[in-house]
């Protein structure tokens, strides 16, 4: 059997080489996203470009080794992270005399950190991504064929891992509650402020992407790429690029607007992106790429929706509104919007800019938005205030008329509106607190209702700046609370909002912005694409100008 650390053609000495260059004009020398400089995004974007340059070669030598015969199902060749972008991933290639269906088994330290997948299609070629290694130890991989005429063989593979890079060394997840058999079954994806990683149910890093990225990232389930932004997060360029889980490259789109805080995508597979034009005001533009030519095909100003004097807290002139998040409503004719200096949740037409709601305080509205804002109902009831990623529930009361939000709300100055309810025993102190809200709201009668939420009760949860939550496909609600005032902690969990149930619960030791659950492999992550070409939208200007750095 084949040498099951054996990397590509002498890789590490191949990918040494191609760093070093990289290395000289510091590609890899990056500060937090919040610090970067314009040298710093310059060089990300630089990197990325160059990763493309580097990969057509790989792809050509991985076509090579495949067309050479020597691998088979029982002797494979088995290569370790072969982009250098996802150290614990792997690559298995072999031909087969007739063709097969092959099925991959990672084994994890229990049955719980098992993944297992099947790699769609009788074929002789074969290109098996191996995704969910441990770090800095060998872990097992059972491989198995099936045959046209059901004939099983089976095999298994032990592939040791390096330590993981420097940027990730320390990352650590402590779990506080886990009830394995009620959790959603998955792993936790999440990205930070200059990376992505997905841990399991125990703890453990599954993957991550080793290629330094901005907090934005879109993880898109039931297809193979997941989109990570580079680049400018105010104004000026970015790039927003498609890949694999095992770090290939499949599509690079440009944008000279920035991009920070959220990319969507539409039912059209066009993308959504918050950004910024260079001029007095920051953070309050949205624009749609098409992702068939990737140009930019449509511009949001939303300084000519709203009013850029209303004086929400906090009071700022240039970041007035400070748009995080964007959703695509109603067959894409309405958006849903977050504005957290502002808020505001919103859902407007996308053609004329009307709104059709308002979830926001009453406070400092011009007359001409009166008929937009909707009249709050219920005995306990008060207003999000500087709240993140606003996510539309599927019908649970059973009414047409409604809509159900599910948010992330800092409650960032939220003891300061009069209606906040002091809900605690009398002589106690109210402390600031973030939570998972849900509202209700009643489009036909222009009310809105909060209906649940979690948090309120627990000021050790408290998150001023980001945040997280999204419903799952169980029905679960997930939640990623960034710790204010923790030096670099946040706290990820996992609730049954019908009983207020916390399946999961755990502490990580970074600044977390975004977090999901799911299964890390689809069936569209297994076509890998070998050899196709880069979809390369960025204009060969820019191109140049990186060239020359």
């Amino acid at each position: 059997m084949e040498d099951p650390n054996r990397r590509l053609w002498d890789y590490p000495q191949l990918m040494k080489s191609l760093l070093a260059i990289l290395a000289i004009i510091g590609i890899f020398c990056f500060s937090r996203i919040t610090a970067r400089d314009r040298n710093d995004w310059e060089q990300e974007i630089k990197e990325v470009l160059n990763r493309i340059k580097i990969q057509e070669d790989i792809d050509r030598r991985l076509i090579e080794e495949m067309q050479s015969g020597l691998y088979t199902f029982e002797n494979p060749l088995v290569i370790l992270d072969p982009y250098d972008a996802s150290p614990l991933s792997a690559l298995v290639v072999f031909r087969s005399e007739e063709p097969l269906e092959c099925s991959v088994t990672i084994i994890g330290k229990d049955t719980s950190g098992d993944i297992g997948y099947t790699i769609p299609n009788f074929r002789a070629e074969h290109w098996i991504p191996v995704y969910g290694l441990y770090p800095d130890q060998e872990t097992c991989v059972r491989l198995e064929a099936k045959t046209l005429d059901g004939k099983v063989m089976s095999m298994a593979q032990r592939i040791k891992t390096d330590s993981l890079p420097s940027v990730h060394a320390n990352a650590s997840m402590t779990i506080r509650t886990k009830q394995p058999e009620k959790r959603q079954k998955g792993l936790y994806l999440i990205s930070f402020s200059d990376s992505e990683m997905a841990f399991d149910s125990n703890g453990d890093i599954r993957w991550l992407q080793s290629i330094e990225t901005g907090e934005i990232a879109l993880f898109k389930e039931g297809t193979r790429r997941n989109i990570f932004s580079v680049g400018s997060t105010r104004f000026g360029d970015a790039l927003l690029f498609e890949s694999s889980l095992l770090g290939r490259i499949h599509s690079v789109y440009y944008s000279p607007y920035g991009v920070h805080h959220d990319i969507q995508e539409g039912k059209n597979g066009n993308l959504l992106v918050t950004g910024s034009f260079d001029r007095d005001t920051i953070e309050d533009v949205i624009y749609e790429i098409d992702t068939a030519t990737g140009m930019i095909s449509r511009v949001i100003d939303l300084r000519k929706i709203l009013p850029k004097n209303r004086n929400e807290q906090p009071k700022t002139k240039r970041d007035w509104l400070h748009l995080n998040a964007v959703v695509w409503l109603d067959e894409e004719e309405t958006m849903l919007i977050s504005g957290r200096n502002q808020s505001i949740v919103m859902e407007f037409y996308r053609d004329s800019g009307i709104p059709q709601w308002i979830l926001a305080d009453h406070q400092g509205w011009p007359i001409a938005y009166y008929p937009y804002l909707l009249k709050p109902v219920g005995l306990r009831f008060d207003w999000p205030t500087t709240q993140h990623a606003p996510e539309v529930l599927p019908d649970v009361d059973n009414n047409p008329n409604t809509m159900d939000i599910l948010l992330f709300d800092n409650g960032k100055d939220r003891l300061q509106h009069d209606n906040f309810p002091i809900v605690r025993e009398k002589g106690e102190i109210a402390e600031a607190s973030s939570r998972l809200a849900q509202y209700r709201v009643n489009e036909k009668e222009m009310t809105v209702e909060l209906v649940w939420q979690y948090g309120s009760a627990r000021p050790d949860l408290y998150s001023e700046i980001r945040g997280d939550a999204d419903r799952l496909s169980s029905g679960h609600y997930i939640g990623l609370f960034d710790l204010e005032g923790s030096d670099g902690r946040s706290v990820v969990l996992e609730i049954n909002p019908s009983n207020g149930e916390t399946v999961f619960e755990a502490e990580i030791n970074r600044d977390g912005y975004r977090v999901e659950c799911r299964e890390l492999i689809t069936e569209g992550d297994l076509e890998l694409e070998i050899g196709a070409p880069v979809r390369n939208f960025v204009p060969k200007g820019v191109v140049e100008k990186y060239d020359s750095l």
